[in-house]
């Protein structure tokens, strides 16, 4: 698959340098020299991954992902400047960069990262991994409350299936599953952070913030439900009946830091947030439909629901009620 690049740098001489030196290992659709001309240009051309300058005439890098991220979550921006100081890196990092690389990068090293960012990963240089690590380890190794949106899918019915399947199927099915699922939520922007039995758990603005979070979850329960879709059509042949999901996100504070033993260690999250959110995903059960959100997530994505079922909810430990959205069909749902 070759990935669909906008360069983004304000001296047409180093952006001709970069395609030229590309070649056909990625496709070039567009170019700008300022944020004025990148913001909706990416808008409207849609890559896979933006090449930036962190620097620009009007601006720096941080104010274009700031302007597109809410309406193209899918997009991945890997920072690629002259300047490897501290503050550039953290600064494009925390608006929601996936890597960034200085313009010393060879080639392959470059077409490298941008395939890696594509699929999801961070990238850097080796010197700045550093500055990452330094400004963002503590928090994730000591814990921080922070606000984000947290999604759970788990399959419906799959526990018949693999009743009727050798052990080996039954594996091969749900790795299928697990990547088609785990695949787009990275595509999102999340952190694809538990898989337990037939279900997920993921995490979304850990590093952007709860809106952008929140516009971000809702994209992935779109591509995981078209994935899934993709998969089943796959796999005809092998499935006594197409595998069916439910989907809940919930957005709210939540306790966030690497948790674990030995080498089960990795960054998740618990608090209330994340039990509500896994409750609505069981209700999809109940309510027979694909997608249980709650108005809280709607309201940060600034999502018009108004078309779907309301329902008030009372949950354990949480004062009040909560307003969730019953979706039975993705397609319905307006883009955020």
């Amino acid at each position: 698959m070759t990935r669909r690049v906008v360069l983004v740098d304000d001296h047409h001489l180093f952006r001709s340098g970069v395609r030229a030196e590309l070649g056909d290992a990625v496709e070039v659709i567009g170019e700008a020299g300022s944020v004025e001309e990148a913001v909706p240009l990416i808008k409207e051309l849609d890559p896979d991954v933006v090449l930036l300058d962190v620097h620009l005439p009007d601006g720096d890098g941080d104010a274009i992902i700031n302007a597109v991220a809410p309406a193209r979550p899918g997009v991945r921006f890997l920072a690629l400047s002259v300047s490897d100081a501290a503050e550039d890196v953290i600064g494009v990092i925390r608006a929601g960069a996936r890597g960034y690389v200085t313009k010393t990068i060879s080639r392959a090293e470059l077409t490298d990262a941008i395939e890696r960012v594509a699929e999801g990963d961070a990238v850097f240089s080796p010197r700045l991994a550093g500055f990452v690590l330094d400004a963002f380890g503590s928090d994730a190794r000591q814990g921080r409350e922070q606000e984000l949106a947290v999604l759970f899918a788990d399959l419906r019915g799959f526990t018949r299936i693999a009743e009727h399947k050798l052990p080996y199927d039954v594996v091969f099915i749900l790795n299928r599953y697990f990547e088609a699922v785990g695949g787009a939520i990275q595509r999102a922007g999340g952190i694809p952070n538990q898989f337990t039995g037939d279900g997920v758990m993921a995490l979304f603005g850990v590093e952007s913030g709860a809106e952008l979070g929140c516009r971000q979850a809702v994209a992935a329960a779109r591509e995981i439900v078209r994935d899934l879709a993709a998969l089943n059509h796959e796999l005809v042949e092998e499935l006594p009946a197409p595998l069916r999901i439910g989907i809940g996100i919930h957005a709210g504070p939540a306790i966030v830091g690497r948790m674990g033993y030995g080498a089960g260690v990795y960054l998740t999250a618990v608090g209330d947030t994340v039990h509500v959110a896994s409750r609505l995903e069981q209700l999809t059960k109940e309510y027979r439909c694909v997608l249980v959100l709650s108005e809280e997530v709607a309201s940060r994505a600034a999502l018009d629901v108004s078309a779907f079922p309301r329902h008030e909810l009372t949950v354990r430990n949480r004062g009040g009620l909560l307003a969730v959205r019953v979706i039975d069909d993705l397609g319905r749902l307006p883009s955020a």
